[in-house]
Parts: structure tokens; C-alpha cells; sequence
């Protein structure tokens, strides 16, 4: 499983990004990156919720 994140705890919104990956957009502006495979598993159902 590769993915990497940039903060221990954070709140925004799950998108997709351009590039077919998903992408969470934080308060603070720092993403965090999945590979879209792996982020179908683990954040099925959960795109535009609120975290």
C-alpha cells in the first residue's frame, strides 16, 4: 500500500483530482495523496464528506 500524508490529523474534503487520484484538501491547505486503487478500498463512500 503507497500513499504518504502531511498531517496526523486534519478536516476537509475528499476530491478527485485530475490525474484520477484522491486528493484531501485541508483547513491549512496541505493535500494528502492516495493511489486511487488503495483510496477505493479504504474511502469507499466517503468522497465530499466532511472529515
Amino acid at each position: 500500500m503507497v500513499f504518504f500524508y502531511v498531517a496526523n490529523e486534519f478536516s476537509g474534503t475528499l476530491k478527485e483530482s485530475d490525474e484520477g487520484t484522491l486528493a484531501y484538501n485541508f483547513d491549512h491547505d496541505l493535500p494528502v495523496f492516495f493511489d486511487s486503487s488503495i483510496s477505493e478500498h479504504m474511502l469507499d463512500g466517503k468522497r465530499d464528506e466532511l472529515f
